[in-house]
């Protein structure tokens, strides 16, 4: 999955009180009809780390979910063309702008 597919279906404030593995197979509430409808069992269980404490910091969901709460704005490395569904789910999710900068090659 790409970056805004991934983060569309575990880093979102949706996925808030939902850290088990069968809650992460699942696509968050809101989630786009696309043809994503759920993760294997092994992605899923790849995805806990996010939500893991390390040495009593906040977690990397924690911390992303903070990031994007305190900007103006989400910038995103994709285009509508490629991902707007995703999109525009973040987009609804945090309640900002979601700026798209294309699909820039390295």
């Amino acid at each position: 999955m790409e970056i805004s597919r991934s983060g569309a279906f575990v880093m979102v404030p949706a996925r808030r009180n939902n850290h088990t593995i069968d809650d992460i197979v699942k696509p968050p509430n809101g989630f786009p009809e696309t043809r994503i409808t759920s993760l294997k069992e092994f992605e899923a269980r790849n995805f806990l780390y996010v939500f893991k404490s390390f040495h009593g910091n906040p977690s990397v969901y924690d911390r992303a979910i903070e990031r994007d709460n305190s900007s103006t704005a989400i910038v995103i490395k994709t285009c509508k063309e490629m991902e707007g569904p995703y999109v525009d789910f973040i987009k609804n999710q945090y309640q900002k702008p979601v700026l798209l900068t294309g699909p820039l090659v390295p």
